[in-house]
């Protein structure tokens, strides 16, 4: 499973990515084969085994040379919580360590110690930083070095500090995209609505930054949770005609749109308002996307409008079914072209195809038990499908 080719082929996406980034310290720092097979090796074990029921999560940094003693001063500006003698790096320690450090957060560093035995000397605290508007908060950037982490059951990422180079996943190396919002196709569907905004027209750049994180901020939380949800992002303008197609739900009475917590962020920074309340801003902007996060985990989709503002969860989406193509959305600015079999999809993405298929403007974003995040929106004839919105470059 992890034989030469495969290795190389981590190392050579590796070096690319350095390259094509102006990053030659990331290029000098391409992992020894050897230290990368056992370290993916172990990691991929441990990430399907479960401890006392519990799922391993985890995450790894390398540094190669270091010693209980050195730790401190291979990454000064990150908190080191050395051990008091050498751990056998193995699937069962790294499972048993697993549910005293929040991967999110915390890191075990692996070592490789004078007699070529791969260790673990400790474990490093760099502060959470979960999408880019955990950039606000206070944290630790991660150190520069062969990092890898559990994905999901079975799926491990590959990074190098804060750019990841890839997953291994069912046997093989997927390369990380640049994600959804480097699509125009996708990045002008959701303009074409927010720019009417008056918000988007006093600050375009900084509106659509914020608003794009906000949209990333709200999928990847919910994915974090282990459920499978449905979130549907349908224009204001779009909500009388569309409720023919949401059946059932607890519709929720809000005079709180997301917006205005965006606005009130927006207002500070064109203020340049002390950090101590734009913070607080920041805060409370986090904790309402979280609470909607939190509200697409119960059986059924969560409507939201163009604003941010929760309109009904816990919902039966009941359009007819599409009957037209289906196709792969790409990463990059090319026409998609490549059919999608729906047969090998399952209820919930079935049904977010069928209503993005009968609400032109509306996107679904369905979230797998499983990980993968996949976007769905209608443009021209056609449904379109980003699938696995998780595999980006920046966000692991």
């Amino acid at each position: 499973m992890l034989g030469p080719q495969l290795i190389e082929e981590i190392r050579d996406a590796w070096v690319n990515i350095g390259r094509v980034t102006n990053k030659p310290e990331m290029v000098a720092a391409v992992p020894d084969p050897l230290d990368l097979k056992v370290l993916l090796k172990t990691i991929y074990l441990a990430s399907i085994e479960c401890e006392e029921g519990v799922q391993t999560k985890i995450r790894v940094v390398l540094y190669p040379d270091t010693t209980l003693e050195t730790l401190f001063y291979h990454a000064p500006w990150i908190d080191a919580f050395p051990f008091g003698e050498e751990l056998l790096f193995s699937t069962e320690t790294v499972s048993k360590l697993a549910p005293a450090f929040e991967k999110d957060s915390t890191a075990i560093a692996v070592a490789r110690n004078p007699q070529g035995r791969h260790v673990i000397v400790g474990a490093l605290f760099y502060g959470k930083k979960f999408t880019r508007l955990d950039q606000v908060q206070s944290f630790l950037g991660r150190p520069p070095a062969l990092i890898m982490s559990v994905v999901s059951p079975g799926s491990v990422a590959i990074a190098y500090a804060d750019r990841v180079v890839g997953r291994f996943e069912k046997g093989k190396f997927v390369l990380a995209n640049p994600g959804p919002m480097a699509s125009d196709l996708f990045v002008g569907h959701i303009l074409a609505v927010i720019s009417q905004q008056e918000e988007f027209k006093k600050h375009p750049d900084n509106y659509w930054n914020l608003y794009r994180d906000c949209l990333e901020r709200l999928y990847f939380t919910a994915a974090k949770k282990g459920h499978g949800s449905t979130i549907i992002w349908l224009p204001s303008s779009l909500l009388g005609n569309a409720a023919r197609f949401i059946q059932t739900g607890i519709k929720i009475s809000s005079k709180y749109p997301g917006k205005m917590f965006v606005v009130n962020v927006l207002n500070r920074i064109a203020m340049s308002d002390d950090s101590h309340a734009l913070s607080n801003d920041r805060r409370i902007l986090l904790e309402f996307l979280d609470v909607l996060a939190q509200l697409s985990c119960v059986d059924g989709a969560l409507i939201i409008d163009d604003e941010l503002k929760p309109y009904r969860f816990r919902c039966h989406l009941a359009a007819e079914k599409w009957c037209g193509r289906v196709l792969e959305g790409t990463f990059q600015n090319a026409i998609p072209t490549s059919a999608i079999d729906t047969a090998n999809f399952g209820t919930r993405h079935n049904s977010a195809i069928n209503f993005v298929g009968a609400c032109p403007g509306a996107v679904a974003f369905v979230i797998s038990e499983d990980g993968p995040v996949r976007i769905i929106v209608k443009i021209g004839d056609d449904v379109i499908i980003w699938p696995n919105c998780q595999n980006t470059v920046f966000l692991d």
